[in-house]
């Protein structure tokens, strides 16, 4: 071969200049890396001076925040920011602006500082100039209470002076104004003398009057008491109706009578007081008197006549006819009883129950004890270890006293059964 055909005049130029670019390109790629490597290095040695800077700065005010809490103190918590910072936590324990702002708001309204006062000089001027204003009047009012001591310690000289004049003059008049007084002290005492004698003398003659005036008025009273009583009970003696009719006085007649029905007509109605619910007792003639047969209630009133049901008689072959008698003790014609209940009263004759009875067949139950009363039911003695004996309580004796009637209530309970 010819040595010009060896070598690289004898290969293709594109085939040369490949290696050579791929070596170019390399090495181009190459230094950039490395200026970026370089380039990267001075930004972090760069961010890192930046971030020594700012720690640097953080620590510093931290320790401003550190020593101002500690010369204002009122630490606190800051607000959390308005937008949210990633990554940030408002510190805590140091002096915050709020908690400053309450100080001061505390402060002038002590003070007695505007509020528009806002900034800690101006606060503090104002109060300067509040406390020398205060200082002023306070030096003011030393002043005026320097001068008033001043007129008052004069004035107290010329007190003094007036007194010791005043207090010679008074001693002469106190020695003249005692003798007098024992002159006037020993005309009183012998006076008081006469009148305390003369007192005790009228004062016994008075108490003898009022002894005599009350043993009179009482002695008059007891009197017109008795006299009153004695008319009372005799105005009822005279009025006073016996409660117990007599075997051969009866109320009334049968008039006719029904053994099938048990009915029977009484020859006394309205016009004599009968009501419904009277209880008579049926009478038969005998030849040693009056015999009862039975009993008969009213169950019909007419004016002159009234229907009886016929109770509870003795012997059922001796029935009820007419012209048998009909009697009730607790009832007269035409005649009203005052009746006064004594005693303790128990069911089925309660003294309600009592009460309506009697009122029923037209009499009258008062509730207090006079001579008015015609007609006195004892019931059963009362209860209790203090209880006082029916025939020792005042009423009862009042009844004894006054002749008034007395009927226990056994004698008439046949008479009380409707």
């Amino acid at each position: 071969m010819d040595p010009r055909e060896r070598g690289v005049a004898h290969v293709n130029i594109f085939w040369a200049l490949v290696p050579l670019v791929l070596m170019l390109g390399a090495g181009g790629y190459a230094y950039m890396k490395h200026v970026e490597a370089d380039e990267a290095v001075a930004a972090k040695v760069e961010a890192t001076a930046e971030s020594r800077i700012k720690r640097d700065v953080v620590q510093h005010r931290d320790k401003q925040l550190e020593e101002l809490t500690a010369l204002l103190g009122n630490a606190d918590k800051f607000k959390d920011p308005t937008t949210p910072i990633e990554g940030y936590t408002p510190p805590n324990g140091y002096t915050t602006p709020e908690s400053l702002k309450r100080v001061f708001d505390v402060f002038k309204t002590k003070v007695g500082l505007a509020p528009s006062f806002t900034t800690l000089d101006a606060i503090v001027n104002a109060a300067g100039a509040e406390l020398q204003a205060r200082k002023d009047l306070v030096a003011n009012l030393e002043k005026q209470l320097g001068d008033v001591r001043n007129e008052l310690a004069a004035a107290q000289s010329a007190t003094d002076t007036v007194r010791g004049d005043l207090q010679g003059q008074l001693g002469a008049a106190n020695a003249t104004i005692q003798g007098e007084r024992k002159k006037l002290d020993d005309e009183v005492k012998k006076g008081n003398e006469l009148v305390a004698e003369a007192r005790k003398k009228t004062q016994q003659l008075i108490e003898e009057k009022k002894a005599v005036e009350e043993a009179s008025n009482q002695a008059i009273s007891k009197k017109e008491n008795e006299l009153m009583q004695a008319s009372a009970a005799l105005a009822n003696l005279t009025s006073k109706v016996s409660m117990i009719n007599s075997p051969d006085q009866p109320d009334g007649r049968v008039l006719s009578s029904s053994d099938q029905t048990g009915l029977a007509w009484i020859d006394i109605g309205g016009k004599d007081m009968v009501k419904t619910g009277m209880n008579f007792r049926i009478l038969e003639r005998v030849q040693s008197g009056l015999r009862q047969k039975g009993h008969g209630v009213v169950t019909l009133v007419e004016r002159d006549r009234a229907q009886i049901r016929v109770l509870g008689l003795v012997n059922p072959l001796n029935p009820v006819v007419r012209n048998d008698f009909i009697a009730n003790d607790l009832y007269s014609k035409d005649v009203k009883r005052n009746v006064y209940l004594v005693g303790r009263f128990v069911a089925p004759l309660s003294k309600p129950e009592i009460k309506r009875i009697l009122e029923d067949m037209g009499n009258k139950v008062l509730d207090k004890m006079s001579p008015q009363v015609d007609l006195v039911i004892v019931g059963r003695e009362e209860l209790g270890e203090d209880a006082t004996p029916i025939a020792e309580t005042e009423d009862f004796l009042n009844a004894t006293r006054w002749n008034i009637e007395v009927a226990s209530i056994n004698k008439i309970r046949d008479f009380l059964r409707l």
